[in-house]
């Protein structure tokens, strides 16, 4: 499982450094936004995780980057990548369509 952590790891870096290479102006509503992703969290994914023992804890929002960290039995499941874009990612995906949001875990 080791060995396919990496590539896509290496690969979601890959992306993630081509959406941020233009300087991000910072909105002035990303607090609001913040305080509106932190509601989806509370109410659909940390329920989620913490039904199989896990948790998430969300680092910061820069731009349209959203780092988070995966805690409990999440930080050192084989799975963590699954989680974050079929659980995480797709919840911010559903809830917030036209923002565009990517999630990131923290190294």
């Amino acid at each position: 499982m080791k060995l396919m952590k990496k590539p896509i790891k290496k690969s979601v870096k890959k992306v993630v450094k081509k959406i941020t290479k233009k300087p991000v102006k910072k909105a002035a509503n990303s607090s609001d936004l913040l305080k509106k992703i932190k509601k989806v969290f509370a109410e659909r994914i940390t329920p989620m995780l913490a039904a199989d023992g896990g948790g998430v804890k969300i680092i910061g929002l820069k731009g349209k980057i959203l780092t988070v960290q995966l805690t409990g039995a999440c930080g050192s499941c084989p799975y963590g990548l699954m989680t974050l874009a079929y659980g995480i990612q797709a919840n911010i995906d559903d809830v917030f369509p036209k923002e565009k949001i990517v999630v990131q875990l923290a190294d």
